[in-house]
């Protein structure tokens, strides 16, 4: 069976092959027009109850959702509800990279956020995934620290060369963790072989160096994000206890020679599962393992840190609505009670089948499922969410 994210390149490229990815159409119908069959909303949106007690709501899109941005005005409208968009076309760099169409897609969505003062989020510099097959990046294992130098400089400038984006994650999911493996470090890239554990630090400098080059500022209209996952969404886990030490040096080092106070968000996935993680999908804590007092001190822990952000989040398995409703609950009055969390971002909420039961499954362990309804209009989990921010801002 395929991981999360073979899975979703996967989807990407079976979507491409049916016609779903309508190029012709990125290239000569610039988002920002669809706005005019949208309509007026007759009440406050997510984004402006939520900015309210200083939160930034975001959204995160597949592959495969991408055409239905020209087909759909409620699909459009509920993006709309949100103040940040993510893209993963750049998790690929072999699908991007070179891509007229992919690139100017890019463009296109950035114009789109910043007319609309939207975030915009073009997802991870570099991640383990790149170098696995079918990966081009498959090919770097056996680089010298020279290739793979100039490699990165070739990726850092083209996430540049994107007009305007106002988030990118310089290190994803640099360890990991999960309820029955300890915290680690992951090897098994060329990155982890050429720098070792200071591989985010690299990175990080690479993206802050041509930041400086493009005119950009970070902390200001630019910010840099860890992503960190396993456990360390569970307070006082081992793998928490791990990258608050990690986090820790990283920001000293940075603050030092660079002379910035916070210079990078903490981003955090909170997976939630109601049930038992599915095999291969995304393994995040169980229901169980989560207390909303617990979680507000946790919160304001790693804030001591960077900013805090939850920059995935979805609750799945196969209990009831009420129950997926109290999880909800608990994670999003624990980040606006803690005053500290400034993004909460649902990760593809938007599911469609591929018409593989297996990958289905991996993927609804991953997707915001009950967000919206196959017309793309809000559903059960929406709604709660939208009463939650109106229970705090009334």
């Amino acid at each position: 069976m395929l991981d999360r994210r073979s899975f979703l390149k996967l989807s990407g490229l079976l979507a491409a092959s049916f016609g779903l990815l309508p190029y012709s159409d990125i290239l000569n119908s610039p988002l920002d027009e669809m706005l005019l069959s949208t309509g007026k909303m007759d009440k406050p949106r997510l984004r402006d109850l939520a900015d309210k007690v200083g939160i930034e709501m975001g959204i995160s899109l597949r592959i495969i959702d991408r055409w239905k941005l020209y087909r759909y005005p409620e699909y459009l409208k509920s993006i709309m509800q949100f103040s940040m968009i993510k893209d993963g076309y750049t998790s690929w760099p072999d699908s991007w990279m070179n891509d007229l169409g992919t690139y100017e897609y890019l463009v296109q969505m950035g114009r789109f956020a910043k007319k609309n003062k939207m975030g915009f989020s073009v997802d991870q510099f570099l991640d383990e995934g790149w170098f696995e097959p079918p990966a081009q990046g498959v090919l770097l294992h056996n680089a010298s620290k020279e290739q793979f130098d100039l490699f990165m400089q070739d990726i850092v400038r083209k996430y540049f060369e994107v007009p305007y984006f106002t988030d990118l994650t310089f290190a994803s999911e640099p360890t990991g963790a999960s309820n029955v493996t300890p915290p680690y470090w992951k090897t098994n890239n060329p990155m982890y072989r050429i720098y070792g554990k200071d591989w985010p630090e690299v990175t990080y400098r690479l993206a802050w160096d041509e930041a400086l080059r493009t005119g950009r500022s970070v902390g200001k209209d630019l910010t840099f994000v860890y992503a960190a996952a396993g456990q360390i969404e569970v307070p006082k886990s081992p793998h928490a206890e791990l990258e608050f030490k990690h986090l820790s040096e990283l920001k000293a080092k940075l603050t030092d020679s660079l002379g910035i106070e916070r210079p990078f968000a903490i981003g955090m996935e909170y997976h939630i599962h109601d049930g038992a993680p599915v095999r291969g999908g995304c393994g995040g804590p169980a229901v169980s393992q989560l207390k909303k007092n617990e979680l507000i001190e946790h919160f304001q822990r790693f804030n001591e840190i960077g900013d805090v952000m939850i920059n995935e989040s979805s609750i799945s398995g196969p209990g009831d609505p009420e129950k997926k409703k109290e999880a909800l609950h608990v994670l999003l009055e624990a980040a606006i009670e803690s005053n500290v969390v400034k993004r909460i971002l649902f990760w593809t909420p938007f599911f469609q089948p591929t018409g593989n039961a297996e990958n289905d499954a991996v993927e609804r362990s991953c997707d915001a499922l009950g967000m919206f309804k196959e017309d793309y209009t809000p559903d059960y989990m929406f709604d709660e969410m939208y009463k939650i921010f109106e229970t705090y801002t009334s």
